[in-house]
């Protein structure tokens, strides 16, 4: 049975990454079991280039 969603995307910039640009744990588990549950996951950002 496919997952639920095959594709979810993401905004990083204040949405995903904590002051330090990192992900919290909690985050990092929920796209892990995204992931083993056969979901693809897509990062974004509204940043130009080269930033």
């Amino acid at each position: 049975m496919p997952p639920e969603y095959q594709l979810v995307a993401f905004d990083m910039d204040g949405t995903l990454l904590d002051s330090t640009k990192d992900l919290q744990p909690g985050t990092r588990r929920a796209f892990e079991a995204m992931r083993a549950a056969g979901t693809r996951i897509m990062l974004a950002s509204g940043r130009r280039f080269p930033g």
